[in-house]
């Protein structure tokens, strides 16, 4: 489903879909700055074609653009599995700072949810309703992912967006850092609980989230 709509878009960036599901710890991260390890995968990533290569070389994670959570349905528990891409958000960007790369937690029907960073210190949430409007959205993400737009169903212009932010100026290292207070208090959990897993990732994602100066939503 996800080739058919975006198999064009894919081979002029030199793009690919990945099943994540069989890359298990592949957004797992490891970073001094945070005092917990975060484990786990996502749905699909998309991704830097590297053929044969790409096997050996998929935890890199070369040019990451976009990573999909699938869900059945998000109508049941929708915020543990909005929390869950936040986590998502948080270690694709630590992983791929350069990149900074959007998640997108969708049921694949009549729910989109776009989340990423932006320069202006804000986690921006795009919610879209139409799949042909996500997928437009999609495309634009993979072909200029440095510039995103999305076309305006009402007008003939185009809604523009700051650029994506940078998680190491978001969370710049240091221990007097209110976030550096934070994740200490996570690591004295993580001792209590063995081995950490979405439900603790879901929570950190979370906590990160409120420790952002803003929080920005548009629904269409």
């Amino acid at each position: 489903y996800l080739r058919g709509h975006l198999n064009a878009t894919l081979q002029q960036t030199g793009l690919c879909l990945l099943d994540a599901t069989q890359c298990p710890g592949v957004l797992a991260i490891k970073d001094v700055r945070f005092e917990f390890d975060l484990n786990g995968t996502t749905g699909v990533l998309v991704l830097r074609d590297l053929g044969d290569d790409m096997a050996e070389n998929v935890r890199y994670l070369n040019g990451l653009r976009l990573v999909m959570e699938l869900k059945k349905d998000l109508t049941a528990e929708y915020s543990k599995k909005e929390n869950q891409a936040l986590a998502e958000l948080i270690a694709a960007n630590v992983k791929t700072p350069d990149q900074s790369p959007v998640v997108l937690l969708t049921d694949l029907g009549q729910k989109w949810v776009f989340l990423r960073l932006s320069s202006d210190f804000t986690i921006r949430k795009y919610v879209l309703k139409k799949p042909i409007n996500a997928f437009d959205f999609i495309r634009s993400i993979l072909s200029t992912p440095n510039c995103l737009q999305m076309p305006n169903p009402f007008t003939t212009s185009t809604v523009r967006f700051p650029p994506k932010g940078n998680i190491n100026v978001l969370f710049p290292a240091g221990e007097d850092t209110d976030i550096g207070d934070m994740l200490e208090r996570y690591q004295s959990m993580k001792s209590e609980i063995h081995p950490l897993d979405w439900s603790m990732e879901r929570e950190i994602g979370r906590k990160l989230v409120q420790a952002m100066p803003a929080y920005w939503g548009m629904n269409a």
